[in-house]
């Protein structure tokens, strides 16, 4: 066999080896691809570390992060996290038993509905009793007042 036969033949050859390495190489991307869609569908579907609380001791965190930030509207920043925090809140008396009377009257209703008999802490500010706020307060008074004994 001369020279260019001889080179010819290892040409064939490494093409041969190519087309193998790269059959071989698509078949390794596809199995990659479909590992990584194993792999984000674990992640997906696995429950956070903070999901496996049980929901007494997150209601218990949630009920001591509403009392130690002291702002109405707290609970309702809670709810917005996910589904489940939602659910809790909505579902815990012990999240609307503390009623501003400052509120509407719409929300002062869902308190009240919502806190499902439970006792209530009705908070009239001193800094609205000016004159000007006084008639103000009225209506939301009215609706708590009867319930004075919760």
């Amino acid at each position: 066999m001369d020279e260019l036969s001889q080179a010819r033949a290892e040409l064939a050859l490494l093409e041969e080896q190519a087309q193998r390495l790269l059959k071989e190489l698509l078949h390794v991307r596809a199995a990659v691809a479909t590992q990584r869609a194993k792999v984000d569908e674990l992640i997906r579907t696995r429950p956070t570390a903070f999901n496996l609380i049980p929901t007494e001791i997150l209601l218990c965190i949630l009920n001591l992060d509403v009392r130690a930030c002291h702002h109405p509207k707290r609970k309702y920043q809670l709810a917005g996290v996910c589904q489940r925090w939602k659910n809790i809140i909505l579902d815990s008396p012990s999240f609307w038993t503390t009623i501003h009377v400052a509120t509407s009257a719409s929300s002062i209703m869902t308190h009240l509905e919502r806190s499902r008999g439970a006792l209530l802490d009705i908070v009239i500010e001193a800094s609205l009793w000016s004159q000007s706020n006084h008639l103000a307060l009225v209506p939301s008074l009215d609706i708590v007042g009867p319930l004075a004994h919760r």
